[in-house]
């Protein structure tokens, strides 16, 4: 069977090489054997967001080969789509999906692992570290565990090698344990790391702007909000954004489905504000299956408000218990980092809780985000108590707080 999505042979052009989920290569003119492959001719001008209208008359369709005999199948076509535009969005004239990694340690490793597992969206991953062996360590092992996923190279290099990258992750700097931040009592939290990491972030990113001025950066490192809007300063642009409280949110969600016994996919729970101790977990929305998390909650032995507790300390010091045992807490936020750039990477438009520049709060939180290509596309505030508000302006603050400090010490 020959899959065929027909449009103009300067779009062949641009799609000739591009790898797909199910590990064939689109083709100019030509078609692959093992799996359905995917081959484009048409009007470039007509590359848009979505879909365009499927049929020939807009020189648009799809077509299924049985033996020769062509059937149109125009739904074939919404399926592929976001790969198409976000993949010709990112390179002109041809080439090969690029991410980068800056920061080779435990979380940038794991973020790279994330990466390779969850496969199909970039074609290539460049390791980055101030320390070449560690990162050629890095990209060594983890080459032998690449022909188990879709075709992907993983190499180390230099700042040079990041050219042409659509986005590069930044998780240099140190954690909380390095940086004297596992102190559950310190209301400062990871905001005590940001005066050294700020320091290397003012290394690093003018040198991945230099060689790689497009594309979107993420930023992973704690704290990662105030270092973010340090980013939007040393960058010059706003394609960037922080992983802000989608790992707390995914806590969250994890410790309700625990209490309540059901899957954390079946919970609906967010977090917003600061990834650290002042961040807002929007209880009053929360819910399974549209029944409040308190209503359910309720119904236990246990006294809600004593359930609230445990479960807030719980997830505002996650960090600190994992780097008790571990070392180093890296392998949530690996993942959460590797679904964020499969958002950016094929225009997803995904609504998470990231965190970007938020004019009515003057500084970088988490609200209610639209992630796709350039990044946080849109922001939006949810339902919230009277409670939660006073609290998510509380927790504006003190980012607004930190964001001065570090930015009145830059460039």
């Amino acid at each position: 069977m020959t899959l065929r999505i027909v449009t103009t042979r300067k779009i062949a052009a641009l799609v000739s090489g591009l790898s797909t989920s199910c590990g064939t290569t689109c083709l100019a003119g030509s078609t692959i054997a093992t799996r359905p492959s995917l081959v484009a001719f048409g009007n470039p001008a007509q590359i848009t967001t979505t879909p365009p209208d499927a049929s020939p008359a807009a020189n648009w369709y799809v077509r299924r080969e049985y033996g020769g005999k062509p059937h149109d199948d125009y739904s074939l076509l919404v399926g592929w789509w976001p790969r198409l535009t976000s993949w010709c969005r990112s390179h002109e004239g041809g080439g090969i999906v690029k991410v980068g990694v800056v920061g080779a340690g435990a979380v940038g490793a794991a973020t790279a692992l994330s990466l390779i597992e969850r496969g199909g969206m970039c074609r290539e991953i460049v390791l980055v570290d101030r320390t070449m062996a560690r990162a050629n360590g890095v990209a060594t092992d983890m080459r032998y565990a690449a022909p188990l996923s879709p075709t992907v190279d993983v190499r180390a290099g230099d700042y040079h090698a990041l050219g042409d990258a659509a986005l590069v992750i930044i998780t240099a700097g140190v954690n909380e344990r390095a940086g004297g931040a596992t102190d559950r009592s310190d209301p400062q939290g990871r905001l005590r790391l940001l005066d050294t990491n700020a320091k290397v972030y003012a290394d690093v990113v003018p040198k991945i702007v230099a060689v790689a001025p497009r594309a979107v950066l993420m930023v992973v490192t704690d704290p990662p909000d105030p270092l973010a809007d340090l980013t939007r300063r040393l960058a010059g642009h706003d394609r960037v954004f922080s992983t802000g409280t989608l790992i707390d949110s995914l806590r969250f969600r994890v410790h309700l489905a625990d209490r309540l016994r059901v899957r954390p996919r079946d919970v609906q729970a967010m977090v917003v504000g600061e990834h650290g101790t002042s961040e807002v977990l929007l209880w009053s929305s929360a819910s399974v299956g549209g029944i409040p998390v308190l209503e359910l909650l309720g119904q236990g032995g246990q006294p809600v408000e004593e359930l609230r507790q445990e479960i807030e300390h719980d997830i505002r010091y996650a960090n600190i218990t994992i780097i008790e045992g571990t070392g180093a807490s890296q392998y949530g936020i690996g993942a959460v980092s590797a679904r964020l750039a499969e958002a950016v990477l094929r225009d997803e438009r995904a609504v998470l809780p990231v965190a970007a520049y938020a004019p009515h709060y003057e500084v970088t939180l988490s609200l209610v985000s639209v992630l796709g290509a350039g990044g946080v596309q849109q922001m939006h505030e949810p339902a919230m108590s009277t409670g939660e508000r006073a609290a998510l302006e509380r927790s504006a603050v003190a980012l607004r707080e930190a964001a001065r400090r570090v930015l009145a010490v830059r460039p």
